[in-house]
C-alpha cells in the first residue's frame, strides 16, 4: 500500500471518528434531556417513544464503533506488512558475483 493511499485512509478514518465522537455528544445530551423529562412531574406520552429512538441510535454506533475497530485492525495489518517488506528489504544483500561483475553485464531475465 502506498504512502499517500495510506495517509488517505487515516484522513478518512480520523474524520469517521470525529463525527462518531459529535455524534455520541449529541446522543448523550439528548439522554440527559430525557432523564430530566422522565424526573420531572410534566412527563409526556412520547418520552418512551424517544427512549426507544435512543437504543435503536445506541446500537447503530456500536455497530458502526465496530465497523471503526476493524477498519483500525486492517490499517494495522497492513502496517505490519509494510513494515515487513521494509525490513527484508534492507536485510536483502546481493551476491557477491553481482558485486564483482557489473550491472550492465547482468541480465536477470533473458
Amino acid at each position: 500500500m502506498k504512502t499517500r493511499t495510506f495517509k488517505i485512509i487515516m484522513r478518512k478514518t480520523l474524520n469517521e471518528v470525529e463525527s462518531l465522537k459529535s455524534r455520541m455528544e449529541a446522543l448523550e445530551e439528548k439522554l440527559m434531556e430525557l432523564e430530566a423529562c422522565r424526573h420531572s412531574e410534566s412527563v409526556v406520552a412520547a418520552v418512551p417513544e424517544e427512549v426507544q429512538e435512543q437504543v435503536v441510535n445506541r446500537s447503530d454506533l456500536v455497530a458502526r464503533d465496530k465497523e471503526f475497530l476493524r477498519k483500525i485492525s486492517i490499517i494495522k495489518q497492513t502496517q505490519m506488512i509494510i513494515r515487513a517488506k521494509y525490513e527484508e528489504q534492507k536485510q536483502k544483500r546481493r551476491p557477491i558475483w553481482e558485486k564483482i561483475i557489473p550491472r550492465w553485464i547482468i541480465v536477470k531475465n533473458p
